[in-house]
């Protein structure tokens, strides 16, 4: 074996033992990992910053004021969701019927969730979330039904917990 090789057939540095200086490779593997790491949730979070994001006054409904949202971000559009109807499927489920109203100046598609509570609002029974896709700018979607997985055999009611308005993918 000559000098500088290790017993394992790797070499390492000449004054150093091979296992410091794969801990020392380690060391630096670990720390880019880290850096990598963490510049990606700060793009991520900058990604998510949806710029010309703008409130309708008095609505709380959002809007665009620019171009479409960047891949992967959304707006919070709770307030152009409504309940149509609420009550039970056949089967015994809670479910309610939805729609959104499109307040943007483009496109959107919503992820509505419904939350189905007693009758004072104190108590959440269950919930349940339904997608409805591309709604054209200053128009009300079709109605969706959101079907909760629980079967509810009490009195409830149903309120819309979140929305959230997102950019519709092109097919």
């Amino acid at each position: 074996m000559s000098a500088g090789d290790d017993d394992r057939g790797g070499l390492h540095d000449g004054g150093q033992p091979a296992a410091t200086s794969r801990a020392g490779r380690r060391l630096v593997f670990v720390g880019c990992c880290v850096v990598v790491f963490v510049l990606g949730s700060v793009l991520i979070h900058l990604a998510g910053r949806s710029p010309g994001a703008t409130r309708r006054a008095g609505t709380g409904a959002a809007t665009r004021a620019g171009p479409a949202s960047p891949a992967g971000a959304t707006l919070d559009a709770t307030a152009d969701a409504e309940v149509v109807s609420c009550g039970t499927s056949a089967l015994g489920y809670a479910a309610a019927r939805l729609a959104v109203t499109n307040h943007g100046a483009a496109a959107m598609s919503y992820l509505v969730t419904v939350a189905f509570r007693s009758p004072d609002g104190r108590e959440k029974i269950t919930s349940a979330t339904t997608a409805i896709e591309r709604v054209p700018p200053g128009r009300r979607s079709a109605t969706v039904t959101a079907n909760s997985v629980d079967m509810v055999s009490r009195a409830f009611v149903c309120r819309v917990s979140s929305a959230r308005a997102y950019a519709p993918q092109t097919p």
